[in-house]
């Protein structure tokens, strides 16, 4: 396995996660896993970073964790925003800005790497919005795109946990 594919597969096991963690400290009344960060979601213990990190994937972890504990309030609102390195205002966000701003942690410009991708293969990413060509204010923001891009870039992960099943 690659080294960027390791950072990628260690980002999206940690992306659920991350946004299950950060939708119960915000009263969604998801259940916190026992014994972790206590069973109360009215009593919140802040994630704790890497301490040093030095490895791509252990910034990719605490870019993720800052989400949670910077407390970022979910709104998926189109907004035009700088290229390259645009985001929208680091107070909100959807589960996509996460996964933006956790790799942006470690140097990756997710809003690049899918805008460059589009431009060349646009014919490749799902025609669901109505679009002519690609939009570097949203595409990167976006479930499907994220998942062709990093499907087109050999980093999807397996469907199945289940070792002896290779179905991706």
């Amino acid at each position: 396995m690659t080294k960027t594919k390791g950072v990628v597969i260690v980002l999206i096991a940690i992306a659920a996660a991350v946004i299950a963690i950060a939708a119960a400290k915000y009263n969604q009344r998801l259940p916190l896993p026992a014994g972790v960060y206590g069973t109360d979601p009215e009593v919140w213990t802040e994630v704790r970073l890497i301490e040093n990190p030095q490895m791509a994937a252990e910034k990719i972890v605490n870019g993720a964790k800052q989400e949670v504990n910077k407390g970022v309030r979910y709104n998926a609102s189109y907004l035009q925003i700088p290229y390259p390195n645009g985001d929208v205002p680091s107070d909100r966000g959807a589960c996509t800005d996460v996964i933006v701003r956790a790799l942006r942690n470690a140097g990756y410009d997710l809003q690049k790497l899918i805008h460059k991708d589009m431009s060349r293969n646009f014919k490749l990413y799902p025609q669901t919005y109505g679009l002519s060509k690609p939009d570097s204010n949203i595409d990167h923001r976006r479930v499907p795109n994220q998942m062709t891009y990093l499907r087109r870039h050999g980093l999807e992960l397996p469907k199945s946990v289940n070792g002896s099943d290779k179905e991706t």
